[in-house]
C-alpha cells in the first residue's frame, strides 16, 4: 500500500523532470504540479492515502524533502551581485509591506470573524499573507521587465 504511493511520488518526479522546461513557459511551478498531483493521488485512490494518515509516519521525512525541494528551489535562483546594488525592493517589501499585511489581516479577521481570539486571528493572517517567492515567479524571470525592478 506505501509502496503505491512511494512509487506515484516517485513518477511525480520523473515527469517533472521530463516536463520541467514546458512547464517553465507556463504558470504551473514545481509546488504547483505536486500539490496537483497530490490532489490526483487522493482522488485516485483514496483508501491508500486514509492509510497513511493512520499509520504512514515514515513516509511523512519523504513528503517534507519534496516540499522543502521545491519551496527554496527558487530562492537559489537569486542573483546576489543583483541583489546587493538593487535591495530597495526586496527591503519594502519585507519592512513594510510584509508586517502592514499581517496587521491587516488581523484586523480584518477580527473584523470578520468576531469570535476569534487575537492569536487565532494573527494566526489566520500569518496563514494568509503570502511569502512564498513563487508567486511573483513571472515578474523576476520575465525580459519585459526592467533588470533593476527584477
Amino acid at each position: 500500500m506505501e509502496y503505491l504511493v512511494i512509487t506515484f511520488i516517485g513518477s511525480l518526479f520523473l515527469i517533472y523532470s521530463l516536463t520541467i522546461r514546458q512547464l517553465e513557459r507556463t504558470e504551473i511551478t514545481g509546488p504547483m504540479f505536486f500539490v496537483i498531483g497530490g490532489i490526483a493521488l487522493a482522488w485516485f485512490i483514496p483508501e491508500e492515502v486514509e492509510q497513511l494518515k493512520n499509520g504512514g509516519a515514515y513516509i511523512l521525512p519523504l513528503i517534507e524533502l519534496t516540499l522543502s525541494l521545491f519551496l527554496f528551489t527558487d530562492a537559489t535562483k537569486t542573483k546576489l551581485s543583483v541583489l546587493k546594488h538593487s535591495y530597495q525592493y526586496p527591503s519594502l517589501l519585507l519592512f513594510v509591506a510584509l508586517p502592514l499585511t499581517l496587521l491587516l489581516g488581523i484586523g480584518t479577521a477580527l473584523f470578520l470573524f468576531a469570535e476569534l481570539t487575537l492569536i487565532q486571528a494573527a494566526l489566520l493572517a500569518i496563514i494568509l499573507t503570502p511569502t512564498d517567492a513563487a508567486l511573483s515567479k513571472g515578474l523576476l524571470e520575465s525580459t519585459q521587465v526592467p533588470e533593476n525592478i527584477r
